[in-house]
């Protein structure tokens, strides 16, 4: 997985599509980006 600190946060919702492309678990990829930046909230 890259390094999601450093994707501008326009591209998060293609990196997060790439992400998944990719064979990753849509609830890793959310986890990861969830605690690795504070400019991305998620409401469950």
């Amino acid at each position: 997985m890259s390094n999601v600190k450093e994707i501008p946060f326009n591209q998060i919702r293609s990196w997060v599509r790439s992400e998944s492309a990719k064979g990753r678990n849509m609830r890793e990829i959310v986890a990861k980006l969830a605690s690795s930046r504070n400019d991305v909230q998620f409401f469950l």
